[in-house]
């Protein structure tokens, strides 16, 4: 889980984000860190952009 986790919080690294200029650096760090610290229940948000960060990672970064 804490794998999850990490991978999770290196996809909201704002210099990442920056890069792509595709999302709201600062909304989807309040979104997934609000969720992390069980302040909101963000699972489906967090999970979406999780699996776009993974998708974007292998087709387009490499990883």
């Amino acid at each position: 889980r804490s794998s999850l986790k990490n991978e999770l919080l290196s996809y909201t690294d704002t210099d990442l984000l920056k890069t792509q200029q595709i999302f709201n650096v600062e909304l989807i760090r309040n979104i997934v860190l609000n969720h992390l610290s069980s302040k909101e229940d963000n699972t489906f948000q967090v999970w979406t952009f999780f699996c776009f960060q993974k998708w974007y990672s292998h087709v387009f970064l490499k990883n």
